[in-house]
């Protein structure tokens, strides 16, 4: 059954205040909410949640308005609203009462939610499940996916060049990198020539993000690696001001009409081409998983690389494979392993009509 999502102008005032508060940016005499911290994505999403909350206890006969938004939770509406999340995805029964849980924690950090914690645990058990199945048969090993993109640029690079083959060669630097030094989306298709790119005294590129920009909160650098500088700079001084055309800004993929590639279509490519090469569509998220997959079957005493590779903030979101070590150290270790299971691939050359 569809569920409906309370829109924030319906809320009682109590629970507007209370989301208000949480979300509080503040200034230098006002108090900064727990959750102002939280990007829009997030925001979005816990805000919907607790439109589900209340929509449900709508359904229940509480009066919304006569409650204390916190002490309305208790015990048995939130088993009652789980048990009515029965028939949807375990995702979507563990997202909804993990975003109360988060919303509860800031909301009255004192109160012991302990009650909350032991409901919402075999919630996230059953999805880790599902999401754990669901991966092992969409896993692709790194190695397969670098030469994949590696592919991609040979076949641009062998014919004259144009847009629809710039395009080509774009992707499969973008997968290449991505199988190499398997970054965020969020970071990937936001590279700015000016603010991200760093070319070092001994020819390296570097992609630095500052701890602002990245999901941690901590700054995150990766080397490009040494394999594929040469595309790098290929690309850079070829193809993308064949995309670029007559616009002038510092993004470093461009889509069509010299327009910036998207968060949304830089991911869809990916798992366009990914799906048209091995019949399983491969995420840009699912490349991370490879990565980590693949360095604990090729070399699971190689502590420290995945942690790094992946930008975690905290090592136990890895510790199956795993302890912290510097990104970029830890990224040339990850590129060895990826070499070190694939056939050496050979120089891009330029024919009919490219770059000499």
């Amino acid at each position: 059954m569809k569920r409906t999502s309370l829109a924030f102008e319906a809320w009682p005032v109590a629970d507007q205040s209370l989301w208000r508060s949480l979300t509080a940016s503040g200034h230098v005499l006002d108090q900064t909410g727990l959750g102002a911290h939280w990007r829009p994505a997030t925001r979005n999403i816990l805000r919907r949640d607790y439109g589900f909350w209340l929509a449900f206890l709508q359904t229940q006969d509480v009066d919304l308005e006569a409650e204390d938004p916190v002490t309305r939770f208790t015990r048995a509406r939130v088993r009652g609203y789980t048990k009515s999340l029965s028939t949807h995805a375990a995702s979507t029964q563990a997202g909804a009462i993990r975003s109360l849980d988060v919303i509860l924690r800031r909301s009255a950090p004192a109160a012991d939610w302990t009650w909350l914690r032991d409901i919402r645990r075999p919630l996230d058990a059953a999805e880790r499940r599902l999401q754990g199945a669901r991966r092992r048969h969409r896993i692709v090993s790194s190695n397969k996916l670098y030469d994949l993109g590696i592919a991609l640029m040979e076949r641009a690079s062998a014919v004259e060049a144009s847009a629809k083959h710039a395009v080509m060669f774009r992707d499969g630097l973008i997968i290449s990198l991505l199988a190499s030094r398997p970054m965020r989306l969020a970071n990937l298709s936001n590279i700015d020539l000016e603010r991200h790119l760093v070319r070092l005294p001994n020819g390296e590129i570097q992609i630095d993000f500052a701890a602002e920009e990245t999901k941690t909160g901590r700054p995150f650098e990766v080397s490009v690696p040494a394999s594929l500088c040469a595309a790098f700079d290929l690309y850079l001084t070829f193809y993308r001001p064949i995309l670029l055309g007559r616009h002038a800004h510092d993004q470093l993929w461009i889509g069509w009409w010299g327009r910036p590639l998207s968060y949304h279509h830089l991911g869809l490519r990916i798992t366009e081409l990914t799906q048209k090469a091995f019949g399983v569509a491969v995420s840009p998220h699912l490349f991370r998983t490879a990565a980590a997959t693949t360095i604990a079957a090729a070399d699971p005493h190689r502590v420290g690389t995945a942690t790094a590779i992946l930008g975690h903030a905290d090592p136990r979101t890895a510790e199956r494979y795993y302890n912290q070590a510097r990104s970029i150290d830890a990224g040339r270790a990850y590129h060895k392993v990826i070499h070190a299971l694939r056939e050496q691939t050979r120089p891009l050359k330029r024919r009919n009509g490219g770059p000499t």
